[in-house]
């Protein structure tokens, strides 16, 4: 399995405030009605329960991430069902006073000899969600 690391993210929200939101993707869908319209129509193939996120429309069909394990308040883990390629989204949340550090992690089952071709699309993903952490209203959702 290879693992691709992103940055340390700093939020400016307190650890708990962020692993509540971040542990239940349901408050994040909720919020998607305040975001502007062309971000709204990005998340309409895309389904938040409280413990799971679906992405629908995809060439492989609806790709569901559910939370697997959870350490309160300073880690979350979201594995992919029935995906063709095993992976898991690691967040890990670490206390910096009155905010947050952050870090995404993506654990995939990759054959070593085909590493070399994804390393760089799957170092950009990690890159990715550590910006998405720092842009999530977390004091509004």
């Amino acid at each position: 399995m290879a693992q691709y690391k992103s940055e340390t993210a700093h939020i400016a929200h307190k650890i708990d405030l962020v692993f509540s939101k971040l542990s239940n993707p349901g408050t994040i869908g909720a919020a998607a009605e305040n975001l502007p319209e062309q971000q709204r129509e990005i998340l309409e193939k895309v389904e938040f329960t409280e413990d799971a996120i679906t992405v629908k429309g995809s060439p492989m069909g609806n790709l569901t991430l559910r939370r697997t394990q959870v350490v309160e308040p300073t880690l979350i883990v979201f594995e992919a069902e029935q995906s063709p390629v095993p992976f898991k989204i690691t967040f890990n949340l670490t206390e910096a006073g009155d905010a947050t550090d952050a870090t995404a992690a993506i654990d995939i089952e990759i054959p070593v000899f085909l590493r070399p071709m994804v390393s760089g699309p799957m170092e950009k993903a990690t890159a990715q969600f550590a910006e998405l952490l720092q842009r999530i209203p977390y004091d509004k959702l």
